[in-house]
């Protein structure tokens, strides 16, 4: 699948801040379309990568799209520096 051509375009707003603006990469609608297809299913997930690789954005913005009435919204966040100890 040539995820390019799947790219939608920014939505931006005036007036939006800096963190709020979200630019859609291949990757980011990549990892877009397989966490939906999952919970669509009802599977749980965990979303792993490198730093920097958009995960902590992609997960925020698929949780703000998922239905408030069949789903519960949490997270739990790890830094690069998060250990077992």
């Amino acid at each position: 699948m040539k995820w390019d051509v799947l790219t939608s375009k920014p939505e931006l707003e005036e007036g939006m801040s800096f963190r709020e603006i979200f630019i859609p990469t291949e990757d980011t609608e990549m990892c877009m379309f397989f966490m939906n297809t999952i919970a669509t299913h009802s599977f749980n997930f965990l979303l792993l990568g490198e730093t920097g690789t958009s995960k902590t954005v992609c997960m925020k913005k698929f949780i703000n799209i998922l239905p408030v009435d069949n789903w519960d919204k949490g997270s739990m966040i790890f830094s690069a520096t998060t250990n077992s100890t």
